[in-house]
């Protein structure tokens, strides 16, 4: 083969592999501004109110429970965010008093994190039925993996 054909094959596949990802991003739900729309606390939510068979009233109850868990968990996210400006602007100076302090609030702050989930589950928990609670039950030997990160390409194991 010679040089030119293999350059030819190259840009060939080059080309080929830009149609093949435009294609594939198009395909992604948009913003009107270009940006993937972000769906990821959509799924948990609705499977949530599905797996616990909530009527239209518990579903409105259960919105107002994720909107005032939406807003802790912003308010100790941006404090978890503070602290950790100061301790890493902490990095020029040489105070290791200060930063064992910072560290050890920031400590705190993922506590009180771990406090805002775990009641927020026990709202939901006070939201349901005595017919739907043996339904939470089980609910909660999954709510670790379902509402963890997971990697972009990889599918949830709750998913069918």
């Amino acid at each position: 083969m010679t040089k030119i054909k293999a350059l030819y094959l190259v840009v060939g596949l080059l080309i080929a592999t830009n149609i093949g990802l435009l294609i594939w991003t198009t395909k992604a739900p948009m913003h009107k501004h270009g940006h993937k729309k972000h769906t990821r606390h959509e799924g948990p939510k609705k499977l949530v109110a599905k797996k616990l068979n909530f009527s239209e009233e518990q579903i409105q109850a259960y919105e107002r429970i994720i909107k005032e868990h939406q807003t802790a968990v912003k308010e100790t996210h941006d404090k978890i965010r503070l602290k950790k400006n100061e301790l890493y602007g902490q990095l020029n100076a040489d105070s290791t008093s200060t930063n064992s302090l910072l560290i050890g609030e920031i400590s705190d702050l993922f506590s009180e994190m771990e406090t805002i989930h775990y009641n927020h589950f026990e709202d939901i928990k006070a939201i349901c039925t005595q017919e739907q609670l043996p339904l939470f039950e089980e609910l909660t030997t999954e709510l670790s993996t379902l509402f963890a990160p997971h990697p972009k390409n990889q599918r949830r194991s709750t998913r069918k």
